[in-house]
């Protein structure tokens, strides 16, 4: 079990591993990042992350100075330093070093950095008994501000919320719009189910396409599961009979407590759990084999 730092394609334990005070991304979050994790040892659905990776950095402006191949090459060897049976990759790349200023022009080298670690292991209740998920006070970033839908380093309104949820013992906030409109968690895409429907926000909620949200997307219509993705009120989820989060590094975690109420029986629900079952075995055929 190890865990290793690679910084512009050298190898460094992470006490040894280190950027400029004057990063782009330390002084002003103006960097991008995705979360890759290995499924039974191999990297998985490594083409839809750098394809959010780089959708991303265009809408940053920002000019990533290396190609796919490379990138996915520095993961692999990453990975390999690392040596753990499954690995949990967070794949950084900042503005790079630049003047004490928020103008970017000043950055002329982007950094790439690579965290690879032991990919988490979540207790089995989290599995089997769910989660507790509050309704956050703190909106979700409105798309012409900083949008959603990229995926950078500037993140506090998820951490103002995720602190708002810690401090009421639950384990994630739900965020609304500033239109009240329910969007996602910090940390994951949100999922309910509404009389054998499931249910989850739009894009156009304000939300980040998520991996594994379009995954278990395409598993329900293989496998004929009702699904919508709309506009919900926060009021609908007194009806939803279940409810789960996702992302990349956990793809299912039933969601049974919300706001201090039990969802429908308070245990995780038949749709829940058949999803679960699926994409476990989606995520077998998603495994990068090259």
């Amino acid at each position: 079990m190890g865990e290793v730092v690679n910084i512009n394609g050298e190898i460094f334990k992470p006490e040894d591993a280190r950027i400029s005070v004057f990063d782009h991304g330390f002084l002003f979050g103006d960097s991008i990042y995705e979360v890759i994790t290995t499924h039974k040892g191999r990297l998985y659905a490594v083409a839809e992350h750098l394809d959010r990776l780089f959708q991303s950095a265009e809408g940053i402006q920002l000019t990533i100075p290396y190609p796919r191949e490379k990138i996915v090459e520095e993961m692999e060897k990453t990975a390999k330093a690392a040596g753990n049976e499954e690995t949990y990759l967070r794949l950084i790349i900042t503005r790079g070093e630049g003047e004490l200023h928020v103008d970017p022009t000043s950055c002329v080298k982007p950094n790439l950095i690579i965290i690879a670690r032991e990919a988490p292991d979540y207790p089995e209740e989290h599995f089997t008994k769910g989660v507790e998920v509050i309704l956050s006070s703190v909106r979700r970033n409105h798309p012409e501000s900083v949008s959603p839908a990229l995926k950078t380093g500037n993140y506090m309104n998820n951490v103002l919320a995720m602190a708002e949820a810690a401090k009421e013992g639950a384990y994630d906030a739900l965020m609304l719009n500033v239109d009240g409109v329910l969007t996602e968690c910090t940390i994951s895409n949100f999922f309910f189910v509404v009389d054998g429907t499931l249910k989850t926000p739009a894009l156009e909620s304000g939300i980040l396409k998520g991996v594994t949200r379009s995954t278990i997307l395409q598993v329900a219509e293989e496998n004929g599961i009702p699904f919508e993705e709309g506009r919900y009120d926060p009021d609908e989820l007194l009806s939803a009979e279940e409810a789960f989060i996702s992302s990349s590094t956990k793809p299912i975690f039933p969601v049974t407590t919300l706001d201090g109420k039990p969802v429908g029986n308070g245990v995780p629900g038949p749709i829940t759990q058949r999803l679960m079952a699926l994409l476990e075995k989606k995520l077998d055929e998603l495994v990068d084999f090259k």
